[in-house]
Formats: structure tokens, C-alpha cells, sequence
């Protein structure tokens, strides 16, 4: 069994656990404080992760996961650490120079959710 866990610099001492069928993910930027409205599923093979992120937007997030509940980043593995760019889906949009293009991911019973503006993406394969 694993925990969630995601965490952002900007909220400084909330932290969320999501107990979700076997996976434990962890996420921090320089400071360790909790992301809230984090909600992760598993769909075509990899779990999903979204949670709503606030302004002022890291750089990036740590993202971590570990089989125990753990209460810092020396206790668990980091999976990914992905950018402002990768998380929101910022450089397809300076590609395409649409500015209404959102990340389109697959749910477990077959649709399509769209990610809200405000809604950042890290994907465990």
C-alpha cells in the first residue's frame, strides 16, 4: 500500500494524504508543504496525478513516492521532477500559439478529462 502526497512552496504547513489503490506520491519544491485538491487515478497502464496549483507557480515539484507513509523526502524515492512547463502544459502552447489548448488525459472507465486551467499534470509509468 502507498500514500499521495504532493506539496507546493506556497502552502506551508497543510499536509494532505490521498490513500489510493497501492501509490504513494510525494511531491515538494524547496520548502515541504502540502498541495491541496490533489486527486490521482490509474488509467491505460499509469497512474495520473492532478492537483490544483497557486500563483506564485514553482519552477518545478519534487514528486516522490514511497511503500510506507513517510515525513520527509529523505524516506522515500523521487519519481519525476517536472517543470512549470511540463506540469501546465506551457511549452506546447508557445509551439502552437494556442493559448486555450489543455491537457486532455484518460480516466479509468474510457472518457477524457480536461485538465482546468489552474489543474497541473505529473504522470507515474
Amino acid at each position: 500500500m502507498f500514500y499521495l502526497n504532493i506539496l507546493s512552496p506556497t502552502l506551508r504547513s497543510n499536509y494532505f494524504h490521498l490513500l489510493w489503490t497501492g501509490l504513494l506520491i510525494l511531491g515538494i519544491n524547496t520548502k515541504i508543504n502540502a498541495q491541496r485538491n490533489v486527486r490521482a487515478w490509474y488509467a491505460q497502464g499509469q497512474v495520473w496525478v492532478v492537483w490544483k496549483a497557486a500563483r506564485p507557480f514553482p519552477i518545478s515539484y519534487g514528486i516522490y513516492k514511497s511503500e510506507e507513509p513517510f515525513a520527509g523526502v529523505s524516506e522515500a524515492q523521487l519519481i519525476g521532477r517536472p517543470l512549470v512547463y511540463e506540469y501546465f502544459p506551457g511549452t506546447f502552447i508557445q509551439q502552437t500559439g494556442d493559448p486555450n489548448f489543455r491537457y486532455k488525459i484518460p480516466l479509468p472507465n474510457g472518457d477524457i478529462y480536461t485538465l482546468e486551467e489552474d489543474e497541473a499534470l505529473f504522470v507515474e509509468t
